[in-house]
């Protein structure tokens, strides 16, 4: 597969001011594939086609000081994280949860009763587990609204595991919450004055709903009953607060972390881990959320259900099919020109937005990371918190934002918007960082002066290898035409394009990709999938597993 970081003898034919020099340690090939409706429509592989030769435009990088005042932007820089771009003062109507939402709600409302009176609570620790569409966010909306006008606002917070999360839920990450380290092996106890700081910012703290729970893994559920142990100062496990993890296990598990259902040989995971299996252990009730509210289709809502646990049949095959490129017309795939593409592996990710960058016909910008050693240079991204080491952008290619900015106002990792200016300071140039990319993010009401954009600098992040210090200095974007299954985990979409590969490589990948959408017609698949494909879930070790902590979960309900 080819890649934009790494396919320079097409791309710098496009690339504004970049010497050969800079592509000398890349050596791999790339292509250029047909733009528009027909390549959509036909979706061939063309390895051997060559690069459209018509003049493309070049980048202009000497715009940006006769456009803007630099010292505004500057300052819009600064204040972005205090910011509120955007406003959500929505009134929830408690008349509208389903008899199932009520029953949890009613629950919620003893626990907020009883805490009020000073009676004993009893049952503290709860889990909502509910499949996709069936209302969990807008039961969490009730859920807080009613804790706020119990407590006031800081007697609750809603947390996510990731920043898209966090923002469908209009709160917090969990990690920013709780002021846990992004890896996990540098975690450690608050002490001193960081502790008393974070005991007396939430002192008044007496509920903590927990969102896309299957996305917290056992050493993360140790760190949060850690964290509120402290708060609390307690040896109850998560310091006796209230607590509501609220999910669908059929969703994916957390990156690097053992599954909260996994009980395999846990007498060998790290202390951490078997920290955090004795705190889902400690949970004391459940609930089971199984009505569709999101779904209009239910005919797709209960295929959704039978690909959870591999009870595919044929005709569920033959209708998910339906969807496949070769079987659209051409006025059905037109709908679809601009949809996000989601695809299983990175490789056809990155395919696919070098397809799409080609199209873009306002110059190409490379820009190159700083790193601080040879080790940091040979770095894959991951290391570097998502930072490219080469990163190719141009004004009105679609990107996403890799880092945390603002949560309230939606600026979260995983936000996606359109470049509309790329801006250097004066005698600068491409290959060096911009003093500034201007996004115009979705759903985000940015600044007036940028036209509704939000300025993007670079950031800074280090890290050790092998007692190696090592840091890059990168812009926190990617390309994003299209995205990993894992990064579209809490995104719904109105309209999809899906490459699911030959088969799942972790539990749950195509149930999670196809309950993006909230019906057939919303999506089209890029390759046919086989019935064995829908069910390969059965064969996976971990879906004993899951079953067996499902059953659990229904003792407890």
């Amino acid at each position: 597969m080819r890649s934009i970081t790494s396919s320079p003898e097409v791309l710098e034919r496009y690339v504004s001011d970049v010497d050969s020099s800079d592509s000398e340690d890349f050596d791999h090939k790339g292509k250029e594939k047909e733009s528009g409706l027909s390549y959509l429509s036909k979706c061939k592989q063309r390895d051997s086609d060559p690069v459209n030769d018509k003049p493309r435009k070049m980048f202009n990088h000497s715009y940006g000081c006769l456009k803007y005042d630099y010292n505004i932007i500057q300052d819009l820089v600064k204040g972005i994280k205090d910011s509120v771009l955007t406003s959500n003062n929505l009134h929830y109507d408690y008349s509208k949860l389903s008899l199932e939402q009520i029953e949890v709600f009613n629950f919620f409302k003893s626990q907020l009763d009883l805490a009020s009176s000073n009676s004993n609570i009893g049952v503290r620790r709860v889990i909502i587990q509910g499949k996709a569409g069936c209302g969990k966010s807008y039961l969490i909306h009730c859920m807080k609204q009613l804790a706020y006008e119990h407590g006031g606002p800081d007697s609750c917070v809603v947390l996510g595991p990731t920043g898209v999360s966090a923002k469908n839920i209009g709160g917090s990450t969990i990690h920013s919450f709780f002021r846990l380290p992004t890896r996990q092996s540098y975690f450690k106890r608050l002490v001193g004055q960081e502790l008393h700081s974070f005991q007396e910012k939430h002192k008044n703290l007496s509920v903590v709903f927990i969102d896309e729970y299957p996305m917290v893994g056992c050493k993360l559920l140790a760190m949060i009953d850690q964290r509120c142990r402290e708060l609390k100062d307690s040896s109850l496990p998560f310091g006796n607060l209230i607590i509501y993890l609220i999910g669908d296990i059929y969703q994916l598990k957390g990156v690097g972390d053992k599954a909260l259902y996994d009980n395999n040989n846990p007498d060998q995971w790290t202390s951490l881990a078997q920290l955090g299996k004795a705190a889902i252990s400690s949970f004391q009730k459940a609930f089971l959320l199984t009505e569709p509210q999101r779904y209009t289709d239910y005919t797709y809502s209960n295929f959704l259900d039978r690909l959870a646990v591999g009870m595919c049949t044929e005709e569920d095959c033959q209708m998910i099919n339906s969807r496949h490129i070769s079987r659209l017309t051409e006025c059905e795939l037109k709908k679809f020109e601009h949809a996000i593409r989601i695809c299983s592996i990175n490789e056809d990710v990155k395919e696919f937005n070098n397809e799409e960058l080609m199209k873009v016909d306002t110059g190409i910008v490379r820009i190159n990371a700083q790193n601080n050693c040879s080790t940091a240079f040979k770095s894959v991204d991951t290391y570097a918190s998502g930072l490219a080491n080469v990163l190719y952008l141009a004004i009105n290619s679609r990107v996403m934002l890799k880092q945390n900015l603002n949560v309230s106002a939606g600026l979260v990792n995983g936000c996606l918007g359109y470049v509309t200016d790329i801006l250097y300071d004066e005698g600068e140039k491409p290959p060096a960082i911009p003093r500034f990319v201007i996004v115009k993010f979705d759903n985000v009401d940015g600044y007036p002066y940028l036209n509704g954009g939000v300025p993007i600098q670079a950031i800074h992040c280090s890290w050790s290898i092998n007692n190696i210090s090592c840091s890059r200095v990168q812009l926190p974007l990617s390309l994003s035409w299209a995205c990993t299954v894992h990064k579209s985990q809490s995104l719904t979409v109105e309209l999809c394009q899906m490459n699911l590969g030959e088969t799942d490589f972790e539990l749950g990948l195509t149930y999670v990709a196809l309950s993006r959408v909230k019906n057939l017609s919303s999506l089209v698949l890029m390759k046919p999938i086989s019935l064995d494909h829908l069910n390969c879930v059965k064969r996976s070790r971990m879906f004993v597993e899951r079953e067996n902590f499902l059953e659990w979960l229904r003792q407890l309900n």
